[in-house]
């Protein structure tokens, strides 16, 4: 099989981006390489864009403001820049290269070979679970941990993997076919089996929404759903009570009775609603500037909890990170992405859309998507998909004109 030079290149992109906690735990330097490789490649890219004078688009430029913002914050609370840096570059460069190609059918180049690389490593993540099915390694807190980490950790890799193999089967074959399928098998077995229950209950809803779009493509039922998708407002504001509703729970009887009688759940939810109540008090001091971007470690003292590595909330992690502000300029983001989705309804656009829709739902009570190094990369799918193609001649197997 014949390996391209944008094959290669795509798949280096990708490879500086990952985060592997098994990898990271075997080469200490691993990370720092990555961090290194990211900024050489990101700084070469948009020096790139400014000799031949192209222009960002305005959901690469909205994400660019959102995350100088908080590590603006970060800097001015004292925090951890470097490592701010560090989260940040990584969902950056994605997109970046994502902008770059959006008006070249390059782009279903890169995300195909990007699809392949991140089947490698959930296949990896697959084998370890059959050969050590009581963990592959204990770190400081979990003894449950794979190649791909603990739980929630490996969705970064699975729902990005599934839905950008569902865009370029739509878009090749105009169909999903079973190498699509298996994807998401794999996906749900791998977060089913590491107790992540909600993020594999997510990937199947995913699954079966994106099979819905393409049984029925022009039925009155996947109209009616994305006529009420469209509707932003509304979504938002369902989203947000949703949301504070959530976090709230402790305080409702009715959602306590539901989670313990009916769900069977921990009424704190594992502490979380603690977890949730400390940071809501810590926001407080700063609500519209916020703390700025915390570690793991910023997170365990901030609530004296060793297993509070984060705010386990996709609103709050964001609120804490860049206040009100920033949640204000993160709903930009969304909203610049969902007008280009009301321009042009296509079968990639909705396949994006779940994607998002998918994000807020882990979010409720995950923060393992929020500044993952796919954090963006759907906003910038759905806004630039339906750009026109420079090239017309490309040939996307062989990747050049």
């Amino acid at each position: 099989m014949k390996v391209y030079r944008y094959q290669i290149m795509s798949a280096l992109v990708l490879f500086l981006c990952v985060d592997i906690t098994y990898l990271n735990g075997i080469f200490h330097k691993f990370p720092t390489i990555q961090y290194y490789g990211r900024c050489v490649v990101l700084l070469y890219i948009l020096l790139d864009c400014i000799r031949y004078r192209r222009h960002l688009s305005n959901i690469l430029k909205g994400i660019f403001v959102f995350v100088l913002w908080v590590l603006a914050i970060t800097y001015i609370r004292g925090g951890e820049l470097i490592e701010a840096l560090k989260v940040f570059s990584s969902p950056l460069l994605l997109c970046v290269c994502i902008d770059k190609k959006r008006n070249s059918l390059q782009l279903y180049g890169y995300l195909d070979t990007w699809k392949r690389v991140l089947f490698i490593f959930v296949f990896i993540d697959f084998f370890t679970q059959i050969l050590f099915p009581n963990g592959m390694y204990r770190d400081a807190m979990y003894s449950l941990n794979w190649f791909l980490g603990y739980k929630t950790a490996r969705l970064a890799f699975s729902l990005p993997l599934c839905v950008i193999s569902s865009i370029t089967e739509i878009h090749n074959r105009n169909r999903l076919t079973w190498r699509t399928w298996i994807c998401y098998v794999l996906s749900i077995e791998t977060l089913f089996y590491s107790q992540a229950t909600a993020a594999s209950i997510t990937i199947l809803i995913v699954g079966v929404l994106i099979a819905l779009i393409c049984i029925n493509r022009r039925g009155k039922f996947t109209e009616r759903i994305w006529e009420k998708l469209l509707n932003l407002k509304f979504a938002l504001v369902i989203y947000a009570v949703i949301s504070v509703l959530v976090v709230y729970v402790q305080n409702s009887p009715q959602i306590q009775y539901i989670l313990v009688n009916i769900l069977h759940k921990d009424p704190t939810l594992t502490t979380r609603t603690y977890i949730w109540n400390l940071c809501i008090e810590s926001l407080a001091k700063h609500p519209l500037t916020g703390l700025g971007y915390l570690n793991s470690l910023n997170y365990q003292s901030l609530t004296n909890n060793m297993y509070a590595t984060s705010a386990h909330n996709m609103s709050l992690s964001i609120l804490i990170s860049g206040g009100f502000i920033g949640l204000a300029m993160y709903v930009i983001i969304i909203i610049v992405a969902w007008q280009s989705f009301k321009k042009n309804v296509s079968i990639e656009k909705k396949v994006t859309s779940i994607a998002i829709i998918a994000m807020f739902i882990i979010g409720m009570t995950s923060s393992s998507m929020v500044f993952s190094s796919c954090a963006f990369i759907f906003y910038e799918l759905m806004a630039i998909l339906d750009m026109p193609p420079l090239r017309e001649n490309f040939n996307i197997k062989s990747g050049e004109d």
